[in-house]
């Protein structure tokens, strides 16, 4: 092998390179005896070492498998790359001769029972019944009790090799729960490297419920509370029964499924503790039951018990919080009175009776719609109707849509496919609108379709590097403004002679090249895509006008904010998309128009009753509701003198403010006012041609936070 050394510990030494240091941290650069190969897999190396792998600063290079693993794992054919990469270092190739598969020698639940990988050497009708166990050095395998090169593995061969080791390490201490925490990932490492699992441990599912979700069921003596998870696929009842039959709560449940399968389900301790309490209601009275939900334990809550089936999915869970009242001495038995002059500071319903004198209370946290939109009731099974299409080619490796895109995705694709005119993706910041967008085009894309997408400038390059990223097959001829004239002049030839297309076109251009070249307005579109719809909300503008002039069979919308300042957003925007589906301009402001005075109850009823008009054609999901795994979102204010030059400045155009002007006049001075906040070059009059970052409070705090940033070391930031 060229230039490689092996130190053991699964560290590779490369001498064709030299690691250095300064004060920004790690580089690579190759030293004076790097071969070809060297130089062709710089990158691969360097990246790598920039992200903090590597041993210290010297005459080469010490990298681990696992981190050029994890290199080549990103790459769009991992196997075929990773092979190649093995090939041009001279590694032994991969042995084809023998399948490997995985299996457990020894009983599950004995502790000195290990994992194993066998390549076999004896197969007969009744199964695999001898194989080779070998050994691996690095990145070769070799023969048992012998250096001789058995050969390399692809690069999923390596990780199950890998799994299997860190596994074997903590077998023999594992509880159950443990073990089959680990099966699952043995069985995941498997499937991704297509290779055997032993048959019995193959057929085992299993499952890790989210939260304990209990239940209320009426009997021949009255009620019951029962077990339940959130599994959609288990049989719950089969579930409840086990809970009831034990003594105690185990770590894991098989039960079956909808398919008569058993499956393992995987309990965790919180969710063991509320299984528990479960337990001692079996056999509670009704008024008990009444008790236990009116004053549940403190470990109940919203992160590990699912209410929905007790309660109606506007409660969230329960909370355990002070409570102040003064008692009520009216003695009406009217129930409106009945402790009206309790206070609560949050959205909570007292789930207590009777003249409680705690100071602590269990309430019922709900969607209280004080500050933001938390709940409505809108029905959103249409989505669930819409089927799923077929993406031809498929996705890449790791762009799978998620749950809520591929309905996104469906929506599209219904929607086109039943000839309705257009509709707003209006989904929040970081959902992924651009991923359902492009896959819906492919989902289309056996038409030969002229496609328009329309972005901001800077987002030209992002819309055509995404669509080359997420699919594995390349369906449209992608044209981009940055090219000319010349394609969208070709089109437009095209269809004066009545030539059909050979392909599908997707043409990427900017609002201005739109508005600024007639030829766009005189193509008949099939489909047109606005990006950042919210650029048309001023039904005033030129790009306004153009965008809805444009020819075209289905407009899709696309905005993380359809109403920046007044509602006369959405229409403008659905007067694109689906004109005419709100009314005339006049007609909307009339029904929909907001007073300075208008109360907030009496805007969230209008905008309630916007988003009910337009049904369908509109859909919005929150982050928070489809990404729960994000971390809560903090906004943290920071605050800075201005520096002399720049509040200098800012007073000089205040002082226009107080002069007798037009309202126009007003707010160009509101408009110089944030110039000159962010920057006062932005000002011709005040640009000095010379630039500093202790220019502006902006600057210095931006600064001082990408000084915090880089301090922060492994952790991720957003």
């Amino acid at each position: 092998m060229n230039n490689i050394e092996y130190l053991g510990n699964d560290i590779y030494r490369f001498s064709g390179f030299l690691v250095t240091k300064d004060e920004y941290g790690y580089d690579l650069l190759l030293s004076t005896n790097a071969t070809a190969t060297d130089r062709f897999y710089y990158n691969v190396f360097r990246m790598i070492v920039l992200n903090g792998c590597t041993s210290e600063p010297g005459n080469c290079v010490e990298i681990s498998v696992s981190s050029i693993v994890e290199n080549f794992l990103t790459r769009e054919n991992p196997k075929k790359d990773f092979s190649k990469f093995l090939m041009d270092y001279g590694f032994p190739k991969e042995n084809l001769s023998r399948r490997p598969y995985v299996c457990l020698e020894g009983a599950f639940s004995d502790s000195k029972s290990k994992w194993k990988v066998l390549y076999p050497t004896a197969v007969t009708n009744l199964g695999i019944i001898d194989g080779l166990k070998l050994r691996r050095k690095g990145l070769e395998l070799l023969y048992p009790n012998s250096d001789e090169v058995y050969g390399s593995p692809n690069i999923y061969e390596y990780l199950v090799h890998s799994k299997i080791e860190q596994i074997n390490k903590k077998w023999n201490i594992a509880l159950q729960k443990e073990k089959y925490k680990y099966l699952e990932e043995i069985q995941d490492c498997v499937n991704t490297a297509g290779i055997g699992l032993d048959s019995h441990y193959a057929k085992i599912n299993i499952v890790s419920p989210e939260k304990i979700k209990p239940d209320i069921i009426q009997t021949e003596n009255g009620f019951k509370m029962i077990s339940g998870v959130t599994l959609d696929d288990i049989n719950q009842a089969d579930f409840n029964t086990h809970v009831e039959n034990r003594i105690q709560v185990d770590d894991v449940y098989t039960v079956k499924n909808s398919k008569n399968e058993d499956v393992k389900i995987l309990i965790t301790q919180e969710q063991k503790n509320v299984l528990s309490d479960i337990k001692k209601m079996q056999f509670a009275s009704n008024d008990e039951i009444k008790e236990f939900l009116a004053n549940p334990p403190e470990n109940w809550n919203d992160e590990i018990v699912d209410v929905s089936n007790l309660y109606s999915d506007r409660v969230i869970g329960w909370e355990l919080v002070p409570v102040s009242f003064t008692k009520n001495n009216n003695s009406s038995k009217n129930d409106w009175f009945e402790n009206a002059d309790r206070n609560y500071d949050k959205g909570f319903i007292d789930l207590s009776s009777g003249e409680s004198e705690q100071h602590y209370q269990h309430l019922l946290v709900i969607k209280d719609n004080e500050e933001e939109l938390d709940y409505e009731k809108q029905n959103r099974e249409w989505l669930k109707k819409f089927k799923f299409p077929e993406i031809p080619g498929g996705y890449k490796d790791s762009y799978a849509p998620k749950e809520y895109q591929k309905e996104g995705i469906a929506w599209l694709f219904s929607l086109y496919k039943n000839n309705n005119p257009g509709c707003i993706l209006a989904d929040d910041m970081g959902l992924g609108k651009t991923f359902q967008v492009l896959s819906f085009l492919q989902a289309v894309s056996n038409e030969n379709l002229n496609v328009l997408i329309i972005s901001p400038a800077s987002l030209l390059k992002n819309w055509e590097d995404e669509y080359y990223k997420f699919f594995n097959q390349i369906r449209y001829r992608i044209q981009t403004s940055q090219l000319g004239k010349v394609p969208a002049k070709r089109l437009l030839q095209l269809q004066v002679n009545h030539e059909k297309n050979d392909c599908c076109n997707l043409f990427i251009a900017s609002y201005e090249n739109v508005r600024n070249f007639d030829a766009y307005i005189k193509i008949q579109w099939d489909i047109v895509i606005l990006d950042e719809a919210q650029r048309i909300k001023n039904t005033k503008t030129l790009i306004n006008r153009t965008a809805r002039a444009l020819k075209s069979n289905f407009n899709v919308a696309v905005t993380g904010t359809p109403v920046e300042n007044t509602f006369s957003d959405i229409w403008a925007i659905s007067d694109f998309s689906c004109p005419g589906y709100l009314g005339t301009h006049k007609e909307f402001i009339q029904n929909y128009g907001l007073n300075p005075d208008e109360s907030d109850d009496m805007v969230a009823l209008k905008g309630q009753a916007i988003r009910q008009k337009m049904g369908i054609l509109l859909l919005r999901r929150l982050k928070k509701d489809n990404l729960p795994e994000l971390p809560e979102k903090k906004i943290v204010r920071r605050e800075h003198f201005m520096p002399d030059l720049q509040e200098n400045i800012y007073k000089q155009v205040l002082a226009l403010s107080k002069r007798n002007g037009t309202p126009g006049d007003k707010l160009k001075v509101l408009q110089r006012l944030r110039q000159v906040s962010d920057h006062y070059s932005f000002i011709e009059k005040f640009d000095t041609k010379n630039y500093s970052a202790e220019d502006t409070a902006k600057t210095i705090m931006l600064i001082e936070i990408l000084k915090d940033i880089k301090e922060r070391k492994g952790n991720r930031v957003c």
